[in-house]
């Protein structure tokens, strides 16, 4: 399964509200994880139209890496479908 598949997963699980659409979220995350700044990752976003604090970007960043070791540690994070 590809990462930004995996990612969107986690935050369709994680997030209860999507104000911003998940492969959005899962796209910024991945950029960040890539090494983008995160106000890069913003501007790269707003080319997009959507606009996006740094906060937030951090914010799905961080939710995502806590789920990634929580799945680690259970041993199910090759079980996401």
């Amino acid at each position: 399964m590809e990462a930004l598949q995996v990612i969107e997963e986690i935050l369709s699980k994680v997030f209860k509200w999507h104000r911003f659409p998940v492969s959005l979220k899962a796209e910024a995350v991945i950029l960040y994880f890539k090494g983008l700044s995160l106000r890069k990752v913003k501007k790269f976003l707003l080319h997009k139209g959507y606009e996006v604090s740094i906060e937030a970007i951090r914010e799905w960043f961080h939710k995502v890496c806590l789920c990634l070791c929580i799945f680690q540690e259970e041993g199910t994070l090759g079980q996401l479908n």
